[in-house]
């Protein structure tokens, strides 16, 4: 009779302590949030992460990026940090967000939190003044069965005033997580634990219009059918993109150019070129693509090395109406080059057949004016925008950009000390994730995109084994 009973007290608090966790939303953030970070379920997503190849290797080599956090959370609250134990804690659902008044969490706990709580009360080591309480350096509040917690009192008053939430439906699957933000380009993006860690998002386009970009990818995707430019490459580029030029890419490119790592470097050199292009490079509705191959930093000035293909759909596109250009040769291609900056920055533009194509350097346009001599394909991919980001030269360069603003003094507070110790070993540990790949389309003022974060598959390169 006594086990029988035993049992039924453990099998009711199971059922009261899962109530209790299940919540009609994910949680509060305050209005006036800068970014949001949201899960459904923290220790799934957590537990998911750290079996990827990514976090195993980060053990490996002795790195842990959550380290502090976790000391801390161990020294303030006594709690043990690990998917399990937060799970049995502190619930499921978890909100994160920076607002003017701090950083600030929701979260949903059941009974162990709730009865601690009530412990602390009477041990006095939890206080209240003002409606807001005290645990240690916690300022903590409830608010319909959520619990509102903060080292900032401001931040747990702006939780608890705030009538913004995250619906449960924003999340397609458990374990999931999402960040939002509000900025010049609002956005948002949520990313899934699984093997090559699956993305979707949008990313705000003011310039956006639908309606032309979408009639142009469709009227252009049956004469596309290539491989891709970077198939043609000796070595695996940094980038590349695909699709259809349109206003609202051209505008989403030039945003994404200057938040680029150390963009005071690289700008400069990549508005020159822009200055220097033919008329019509990028005539809206012509299918295109784009590789970026290497940013040379060795002399301040960040100068990229980059080639861009597209149809051939009148003579006039291939010349330069600068003063100054040459006519070069190039096998079968035949077209102009511009010295800029001797061979690290000369611009190259050349036809044959019916392809197009312009390189930021001699040699590079030599390279794939053989390689595509002997190829039979038209143009890339299509769609409105394709892009596979490859991680591992991109690491480098992220590195070598990193190195060179903190030299120039283009970091606060930050020295090339610190940016070895400190950002070096994550920034290479990059190299192992393979390739970003993600499809892209503009809706409604807003890129919408979707793909994988880590994709081990990507499509290398001829030659870069």
């Amino acid at each position: 009779m006594s086990l029988a009973f035993a049992v039924f007290i453990v099998v009711a608090m199971l059922a009261v302590d899962s109530y209790l966790k299940n919540a009609p939303h994910l949680g509060y953030y305050p209005s006036d949030a800068t970014w949001v970070a949201y899960t459904n379920e923290t220790g799934k997503f957590w537990q998911a992460l750290n079996a990827t190849f990514f976090s195993a290797r980060l053990r490996r080599d002795g790195h842990n990026p959550l380290q502090q956090w976790e000391s801390d959370m161990r020294a303030s609250m006594g709690l043990r940090s690990t998917p399990a134990r937060w799970s049995s804690w502190i619930g499921r659902s978890l909100v994160a967000a920076r607002g003017d008044g701090g950083v600030g969490v929701c979260l949903r706990p059941g009974l162990l939190l709730r009865a601690a709580e009530i412990v602390g009360r009477a041990l006095g080591t939890v206080s209240e003044s003002n409606g807001i309480s005290r645990y240690g350096d916690w300022a903590f509040t409830w608010r319909d069965g959520y619990l509102l917690a903060s080292h900032s009192v401001s931040a747990v008053v702006s939780l608890r005033d705030s009538s913004s939430i995250i619906e449960h439906g924003i999340l397609s699957e458990s374990g999931a997580a999402g960040l939002r933000w509000r900025a010049e380009r609002d956005g948002e993006i949520m990313l899934s634990p699984d093997d090559g860690l699956p993305l979707r998002g949008w990313i705000a386009a003011p310039s956006a219009k639908p309606d032309k970009a979408q009639s142009a990818a469709s009227l252009n995707r049956s004469e596309i059918r290539s491989p891709g430019l970077a198939a043609h490459l000796t070595n695996t580029p940094i980038l590349t993109l695909s699709g259809t030029a349109s206003e609202s890419l051209a505008d989403f490119i030039r945003y994404g150019l200057t938040r680029l790592p150390a963009s005071e470097l690289v700008h400069p050199v990549l508005q020159e070129l822009a200055d220097a292009l033919p008329m019509g490079w990028a005539e809206p509705g012509i299918p295109f693509e784009f590789a970026l191959t290497h940013v040379d930093t060795s002399e301040g000035l960040g100068i990229p090395e980059m080639a861009y293909l597209r149809p051939l759909r009148s003579p006039a596109h291939t010349g330069f109406p600068h003063p100054g250009a040459l006519r070069q040769e190039w096998g079968a291609f035949t077209g102009w080059i511009q010295p800029h900056a001797g061979e690290k920055l000369s611009l190259c533009a050349a036809a044959y057949d019916s392809i197009q194509l312009l390189t930021s350097q001699e040699p590079l346009m030599a390279e794939l004016a053989a390689a595509l001599t002997k190829s039979d394909a038209v143009i890339g991919h299509g769609g409105e925008l394709n892009m596979t980001l490859y991680w591992e030269p991109c690491s480098k360069l992220i590195g070598e950009l990193l190195l060179s603003a903190a030299d120039r003094e283009l970091i606060r507070r930050r020295n090339r000390e610190d940016i070895e110790a400190r950002y070096l070993p994550y920034v290479e540990l990059l190299s192992i994730l393979g390739a970003l790949q993600v499809e892209g389309v503009f809706k409604e003022s807003r890129l919408e995109f979707s793909g994988y974060a880590a994709h081990s598959e990507a499509d290398a390169p001829r030659g870069s084994e």
